[in-house]
């Protein structure tokens, strides 16, 4: 066999890996185009992270679930005439989802996502749909000395996060579980913040919010760090009994929808419809179905951040 008929199998036999591996965007040049051709969407959804987005009797649901909803909305209208958009969901996890992007696994990425500088290398962000930040859920008897059964122990947290280690928060914390969800920002900030480095602090990393609060509240860990909208959610699904919060936000944690880094099309459907949604004011009722009533400062956030026409 010639060298020229070798590289022309060896083109093909990549094409063909290609499609088997479920990519739909490696070789196409438009996203957008290939949703449209294929008339699919496909949607990638956390499974824990309430409210923006979990399974509810097998089905997703949540904020940023149904924010995904009417973008694919606006993108069945682009149909051809006479055929429909089929929208199928895909669990992604936090290790996961922006390889999932980059893949081509799925085509827009919905869940409970901040928007970073860094992952910016892997994916194009929407405008802001939510802000959060870290805080910190532990049970009510944590602590030790004076800090048991008191909120000191969060206080103290927060107090190390602002200004370091001390000898004070090292007999306040020390001996303490502190649990974080892997592939987050909050495990990235407890890794670089100096609370690891205190004696006798201990960090668990878990696979879900799920088992991260279930451990919480049955005491396999002592302080459970994730945004804080997170923090409340579980709580919501799994009770709040013997859990407390802190008062203070750690970090400035942005949520986004996100795309596939380059596709602008799909983005600027994705803003087209935030920003409709924010202008109008109908994000008002979506934001209280989950949250309760927006505050007023709330409600000028999205009418700032919205994008004309």
């Amino acid at each position: 066999m010639s060298a020229l008929r070798l590289l022309l199998c060896a083109a093909v036999l990549a094409v063909v890996a290609l499609c088997a591996s479920g990519s739909r965007h490696a070789l196409a040049g438009d996203l957008l185009d290939t949703i449209l051709e294929s008339g699919e969407l496909r949607l990638g959804v956390r499974v824990d992270a309430p409210p923006f987005s979990r399974l509810e009797d097998g089905r997703p649901a949540g904020f940023s679930i149904d924010l995904c909803a009417l973008v694919a909305e606006e993108i069945a209208t682009m149909m051809p005439e006479g055929t429909d958009l089929a929208v199928s969901h895909r669990p992604v996890g936090t290790g996961q989802r922006f390889d999932a992007l980059v893949t081509g696994h799925i085509d827009l990425l919905c869940g409970a996502t901040t928007a970073t500088l860094a992952r910016r290398q892997k994916a194009a962000f929407s405008l802001p749909i939510y802000l959060t930040g870290i805080s910190v859920a532990m049970r009510e008897k944590t602590g030790t000395g004076s800090a048991r059964g008191t909120g000191t122990a969060a206080a103290t947290i927060e107090r190390v996060a602002r200004n370091g280690p001390s000898a004070e928060a090292g007999l306040r914390l020390g001996g303490l579980v502190l649990g974080v969800r892997r592939d987050t920002t909050a495990a990235d900030w407890l890794d670089a913040s100096p609370l690891p480095t205190l004696t006798g602090t201990k960090t668990r990393p878990y696979e879900s919010h799920d088992s991260a609060f279930a451990a919480l509240r049955t005491g396999e860990i002592d302080v459970y760090l994730a945004d804080r909208t997170i923090l409340l959610g579980q709580i919501a699904v799994q009770g709040g009994a013997g859990v407390m919060l802190g008062e203070a936000f750690l970090t400035h944690e942005p949520y986004a929808l996100a795309v596939p880094r380059g596709e602008e099309r799909l983005r600027l459907i994705v803003d087209r419809v935030l920003s409709r949604l924010y202008r109008s004011g109908e994000i008002a009722t979506l934001y209280e179905r989950y949250f309760g009533p927006p505050a007023t400062s709330t409600l000028a956030f999205y009418r700032l951040i919205a994008l004309p026409e």
